[in-house]
């Protein structure tokens, strides 16, 4: 965007040129188009220095250093992503703590067993000094009483309550998260569509408004400062609109992400908006 801006700039400034050539136009409107193309082209050299700060750490993150220049694929001009639907999450984050509850529900449940009462039942077959099998078995019952403890098994039981306790609460307390992000991204991707319609509305208006001051221009009724101010409008709803898809996708991704659904066939369906 900003390099588009720089080119109107400087386009303006080219054609304010043979306009002081010709007469029509006087020197300071003409320095005035090139100090907006020089503004431009000094915001267009710092967007593409964090252009270039971005790649770097992609590829740093990545590990893959061909990622540096590696040619990127731009989104369609009027390509937005559906609304977010509600649904149960399934994160992994969430099945990762809910594991971690029924473990600790188990952990429980196998403390709390601990002083009752045993009871096993074993067969032993007997052998004669030939090493061959009698007729019959043995049988044992045992029977294991625990007497007396010392607060060890109490200090466990109520050890592993509480880790259930801590459990149930981090779910519980993910679940409240997970909804909650679900919910904010969903309010930012409309805001951003809402945003984006209003930009390509206004962009249009722009057009309109920009060719209008250069008649007015070209007659007398609109000065260069008129022209060069219209070019910046234009530029800036632009740049608005291109933030805002941007945004309306990457509220679509995050939101996806907390229900746990961004898979490969979501990463499918952004990959048919790229140009």
């Amino acid at each position: 965007v900003q390099r588009e801006l720089e080119k109107a700039y400087a386009d303006e400034a080219q054609r304010m040129g043979v306009r002081h050539r010709e007469g029509l136009a006087a020197a300071v409107d003409w320095r005035q188009s090139q100090s907006f193309q020089l503004l431009a082209g000094a915001g267009a050299r710092g967007g593409a220095q964090q252009l270039r700060a971005l790649r770097l750490a992609l590829a740093a993150h990545v590990g893959d250093a061909t990622l540096v220049d590696a040619t990127i694929a731009g989104l369609r001009a009027q390509a937005l992503p559906p609304p977010l639907q509600a649904a149960d999450t399934l994160s992994q984050r969430r099945e990762a703590q809910r594991a971690e509850r029924d473990a600790r529900q188990e952990e429980l449940e196998a403390a709390r067993h601990a002083d009752s009462p045993t009871l096993s039942l074993q067969a032993q077959a007997q052998q004669n000094l030939q090493s061959r099998p009698r007729a019959g078995s043995e049988w044992s019952l045992q029977l294991r009483l625990p007497l007396w403890d010392s607060g060890s098994r109490a200090a466990g039981r109520h050890a592993a309550s509480q880790r259930l306790l801590a459990a149930e609460a981090e779910l519980l307390l993910m679940d409240r998260e997970l909804a909650r992000e679900q919910a904010t991204q969903a309010e930012r991707l409309l805001a951003a569509r809402e945003q984006h319609a209003t930009a390509t509305a206004g962009l249009a208006a722009a057009e309109q408004t920009v060719a209008a001051m250069r008649v007015g221009q070209e007659q007398g009724t609109r000065s260069t400062t008129d022209v060069l101010l219209a070019l910046q409008t234009q530029g800036q709803l632009r740049q608005l609109s291109v933030t805002a898809q941007a945004e309306a996708w990457l509220a679509w991704i995050d939101g996806l992400v907390a229900q746990g659904r961004f898979d490969g066939e979501a990463l499918q369906a952004l990959n048919t908006h790229l140009e």
